[in-house]
């Protein structure tokens, strides 16, 4: 029998409910090494114990999700992203194109 290692997820919401919610959906599949309300906690974390993807939210207090995922890419770049949002403002979208092309020339394969 072979064992698959599951993908190391640290979670970062401030709403509870919704951060319980998604941690319940990830259980089965995946190992949820942490959770956390606000962007210093998640780069805090992230530092603490580097995780295989970061799973936040936008808004969050203290420092905002972009931020803290632009922090957390400069020194984990193999880390994977994944913002949530319910954002559709063209200035939100626009942030996240920067952040993708951030950490693709992080990577070493230019910017798209």
């Amino acid at each position: 029998m072979t064992s698959t290692k599951k993908a190391r997820i640290l979670l970062a919401d401030d709403h509870s409910l919704v951060a319980a919610g998604i941690s319940k959906l990830l259980d089965a599949e995946f190992e949820l090494i942490g959770t956390v309300g606000d962007g210093r906690a998640l780069v805090a974390a992230a530092k603490s114990d580097p995780p295989d993807v970061i799973l936040l939210d936008i808004s969050m207090p203290i420092l905002n999700g972009l931020e803290a995922a632009a922090q957390i890419s400069k020194k984990y770049p193999r880390a994977k992203v994944i913002i949530l949002s319910m954002h559709t403002q063209p200035g939100i979208r626009d942030s996240r194109i920067t952040l993708r092309r951030r950490r693709v020339s992080a990577q070493g394969r230019g910017a798209s």
